[in-house]
């Protein structure tokens, strides 16, 4: 058994000054990664929390989940944003006109029973007078 001799070791350098390449492993190249680019289409989530509590609560909550699905496309960076963003709007459009329709009727009908109750209560005013009743 042949023995090798110790390694040698670089006598230029002094004792206890750093060593340049002590075989570590090279460095990793550093890798940059980057996201999809968020798209910014409206979402119209104002106007569609406005129409499921004051017009049309059915069609106002698919305008609320429509503009959710805005909101995550746009943060996707997903080109479909545009579309759904449509939608959404679309879906507010007519809820509101729904909502607004529903409370003009509401206050007709309400406006017709003021009149009719005071037209009756006048008209049942005026027989009580007749049959002698005064009022106050």
């Amino acid at each position: 058994m042949s023995q090798q001799p110790p390694p040698q070791y670089d006598k230029d350098v002094e004792a206890g000054a750093p060593l340049v390449n002590q075989g570590y492993p090279p460095q990793q190249p550093q890798v940059l990664v980057v996201g999809a680019q968020r798209l910014n289409h409206p979402d119209y989530l104002g106007f569609s929390i406005f129409n499921f509590l004051c017009c049309c609560c059915c069609i106002g909550i698919a305008a609320l989940v429509k503009s959710c699905s805005v909101r995550d496309a746009n943060d996707r960076g997903d080109p479909n944003a545009q579309s759904l963003s449509r939608e959404a709007l679309t879906l507010n459009k007519v809820a509101l006109g729904i909502g607004i329709a529903f409370h003009l009727i509401w206050i007709a009908i309400l406006v017709a029973l003021v009149v009719t109750g005071i037209v009756v209560l006048g008209g049942t005013a005026k027989a009580l007078n007749s049959y002698g009743f005064t009022s106050g």
